[in-house]
């Protein structure tokens, strides 16, 4: 079964190729269909999504249990948590203080649980330091130094790290042609070949003029 958001992503897309191929927005939809035959809204509403979507749905009842689908699935979207703002807030901060977090993964948990008021409880954790993008790049760099730096970049990136952030943090930390030559000399003492040697640094993320650097 689809998730909500695919569902959703889904009518979206589907509506729009609609608009594209028809000129006609919803509101233009409904009024073609009551130009025909007169019928209830709710059978206009029933014919315009069966005229919109297709096969989505194919009888009268479905199409009724499709057109309810939507309204409960949006409702509860747009549910509270049921807790209050204090409640919400003791939990957010909870999550907080379990480890290190960006501003995104902080987004990213706040839009899961359906917290009410996302953006005055994310001000409050960086005013008091809890969300730091610049404090989180410099301690991963620090406990990823077996990493080079075009990893290091990658996944600070895919958790909302902006580049200022990260190339301050990675200039703060050891240099990477360093980095690299530890490793080397590490796997060297232990039988490996150059070849292996080059390509494990390749897999870390290390920059290919690193690898020059330290490859005999």
């Amino acid at each position: 079964m689809r998730s909500y958001d695919e569902f959703l992503a889904f009518i979206a897309k589907s509506q729009d190729a609609h608009t594209q191929s028809t000129g006609l927005i919803d509101d233009d939809t409904a009024s073609s269909y009551e130009t025909k035959k007169p019928h209830t809204q709710r059978q206009a509403e029933i014919e315009t999504v069966s005229h919109t979507y297709g096969n989505t749905t194919s009888t009268y009842d479905e199409r009724e249990k499709f057109l309810a689908f939507i309204a409960k699935s949006q409702d509860a979207r747009t549910q509270s948590t049921g807790l209050t703002y204090d409640e919400e807030r003791e939990k957010f901060f909870a999550y907080l203080t379990k480890r290190p977090v960006t501003r995104r993964q902080a987004e990213e948990y706040l839009s899961r649980h359906n917290i009410t008021d996302p953006e005055n409880l994310l001000t409050e954790a960086e005013s008091t330091g809890l969300i730091d993008d610049a404090a989180y790049a410099k301690l991963f760099v620090d406990g990823h130094l077996s990493w080079g730096n075009l990893k290091i970049t990658y996944e600070l990136s895919s958790r909302g790290v902006s580049r200022h952030d990260i190339i301050a943090a990675l200039d703060e930390a050891q240099d990477e042609s360093d980095r690299a030559s530890e490793l080397s000399d590490s796997w060297r003492s232990s039988g490996l070949d150059e070849r292996k040697i080059s390509g494990r640094l390749l897999s870390r993320g290390f920059s290919r003029g690193a690898v020059r650097s330290v490859i005999e």
